[in-house]
């Protein structure tokens, strides 16, 4: 319940500002500045200790392929909970295009950037989160949240607050690595 009042008070849903004439476009709040990504090593993002707060270890890097950008992806198994979290280099669309997401999307402002959450379109919205961070036009970092084990009661609310935990983790260390 109290996750769900976070949710709701953080949260909001962005509405396409209207010009009053042809189609709205979405917008994104301004970013302070923009990050280049293009050469973040992923796996350097969570370090001992933001690993050991999220309960996963060592992070396993794989590169891009036709539907997916670079990413790394931590996890916690075989024992419950499994769970995983990933960040992936997403540079074809940016955040702005999640809010368009078929399963709805909120915005919410992480370390100073607009963060989109919104689901997988495959996913169990029940078991997974996805956050995109606006980092620079048509560039996002992706970080996931996915609970694949069966012991957790898991909601959206409970996953979204894991996925917004990751991505404050790894926007501190971009942030303080320059």
């Amino acid at each position: 319940m109290i996750g769900a009042l976070v949710l709701a008070a953080c949260a909001r849903v962005v509405q396409p500002p209207m010009d009053g004439g042809g189609p709205s476009v979405p917008q994104l709040p301004p970013r302070p500045h923009d990050i280049r990504v293009d050469d973040l090593d992923l796996c350097s993002v969570l370090d001992d200790a933001d690993r050991a707060l999220l309960g996963v270890f060592e992070g396993v890097y794989s590169s891009a392929d036709a539907v997916i950008g670079d990413r790394c992806r931590w996890t916690h198994s075989p024992a419950e909970p499994i769970e995983s979290f990933a960040v992936v280099r997403e540079t074809r669309y940016g955040a702005v295009a999640a809010l368009a997401a078929p399963r709805g999307a909120t915005v919410e402002v992480i370390a100073g950037f607009a963060t989109v959450f919104t689901q997988g379109i495959h996913d169990d919205p029940n078991r997974g989160c996805i956050a995109l961070i606006d980092v620079t036009d048509r560039k996002a970092l992706t970080v996931a949240y996915s609970y694949r084990g069966s012991s957790v009661p898991m909601t959206r609310e409970i996953a979204c607050g894991k996925a917004r935990t990751a991505a404050e983790l790894v926007m501190g260390t971009i942030l303080a690595q320059g």
